[in-house]
């Protein structure tokens, strides 16, 4: 925010100190020059604000109108994520370049939580959400940075997920968002992606950033050689100091006999996963729906210990009163999704705008949920959102 500042003359002055000669006047007339000076280029900075908060407006204002169902649009993890990039970046904006007032009237209205923003730690949780879901259900990754995701629907054609590599650079030890390179493109649309990122209104990233993570994750995950690709990153930025630097620690860690040349192929990808166990495949299996009958899990503890397996059949509806004389004018109707275990789901028990009621109500109770640590036994928070109670 730019702040105008008022010249404070303190001091026992008298009349004849002060402008005892022109020069002292001559001064005050510089100052009042620097003052016009500084008001000028508050009006010129804030008038530039305020065209670029309009254009965020409509740009918003676009955004809802193609979006039929808002809903189905944060149903799609990818949308869900750059909402959130989208808004945090409208607030950095807004309490970076706002007048007095209209931040007091921001922060009274998040007091009274009429309005919420997101904050770093809903960014950072969603981008490790992203990439635990693309890990899990093996997703194609320039698929999902299109917002291809299976069973989730598509509102909007994605822009800005190259936000998730820098977001989540460092959350997670082998991230599966750097093990294939389909995020970051390709040397035949390096033009076309880092056009995308200079059309957005705020850019999510810069592709020199990611090109740069990118690089650092391959060296770190052993693949050196392909970190050694990345050096086009010196085309964007022929005067990275940080690139080149670190295109000399590759070439001397690979030597001169195995330094690679533009038409040579690399190796295949060393990504080693830290979570391959045999519960975590069976999890990931039954998450992907890809066997009819799994072993999901195992409890082991010194009160518990059990085991149970789901059998899954060909959907069956039926209809049920529950021995309730209202229920034989409205019956539930009742769809058995497994049988082993008894596994039932009732459908259309309450309407869409009875369920929006019970949820504003809940909000207010709502608490993060707890999981258990597998190594201490203790409960704690995830990194990321799972579910609230």
């Amino acid at each position: 925010m730019w702040l105008v500042p008022v010249v404070i003359f303190s001091g026992h002055l008298t009349a004849s100190e002060l402008f005892s000669s022109m020069a002292e006047v001559r001064g005050l007339l510089e100052t009042e020059q620097m003052i016009v000076n500084v008001i000028d280029g508050y009006v010129a900075k804030e008038r530039s604000r305020l065209e670029l908060l309009e254009r965020i407006v409509r740009e918003h204002k676009r955004q809802r109108q193609e979006s039929h169902d808002y809903n189905l649009m944060i149903s799609n993890p990818v949308q869900a994520f750059l909402l959130i990039c989208r808004l945090m970046n409208t607030e950095r904006l807004m309490h970076g370049n706002v007048a007095e007032d209209f931040l007091e009237n921001i922060t009274l209205a998040k007091e009274r939580s009429s309005v919420k923003f997101p904050t770093e730690h809903d960014l950072e949780g969603a981008a490790v959400a992203l990439l635990c879901l693309q890990d899990t259900c093996q997703l194609n990754t320039r698929e999902m940075a299109e917002g291809l995701i299976p069973n989730a629907p598509l509102e909007q054609n994605m822009t800005g997920i190259y936000a998730l590599v820098t977001v989540s650079y460092g959350k997670q030890p082998t991230p599966f968002i750097f093990r294939e390179q389909g995020l970051l493109p390709r040397p035949d649309v390096d033009t076309r992606s880092a056009g995308s990122l200079r059309t957005e209104i705020l850019p999510s990233t810069n592709i020199s950033d990611v090109l740069e993570i990118l690089a650092h994750s391959q060296y770190y995950q052993g693949n050196v050689k392909h970190a050694l690709r990345t050096n086009r990153l010196l085309l964007l930025q022929p005067n990275h100091t940080v690139a080149a630097d670190n295109i000399k620690l590759y070439e001397n860690i690979l030597g001169k006999t195995e330094q690679i040349s533009k038409n040579s192929a690399l190796p295949p990808l060393s990504n080693t996963r830290d979570r391959n166990t045999p519960e975590m495949d069976k999890y990931e299996f039954l998450c992907r729906s890809e066997s009819p009958m799994v072993d999901i899990f195992e409890f082991c503890s010194s009160t518990v210990a059990f085991r149970f397996r789901t059998q899954q059949l060909p959907k069956t509806c039926t209809v049920t009163w529950c021995d309730r004389p209202y229920l034989k004018f409205a019956p539930f109707k009742v769809e058995v999704l497994a049988q082993v275990p008894k596994i039932v789901l009732f459908r259309q028990v309450v309407s869409n705008d009875e369920i929006a009621i019970l949820t504003d109500l809940a909000k207010p109770l709502l608490q993060r949920a707890l999981v258990i640590n597998r190594e201490s036994g203790k409960l704690e928070t995830t990194d990321f959102r799972v579910a609230k109670t």
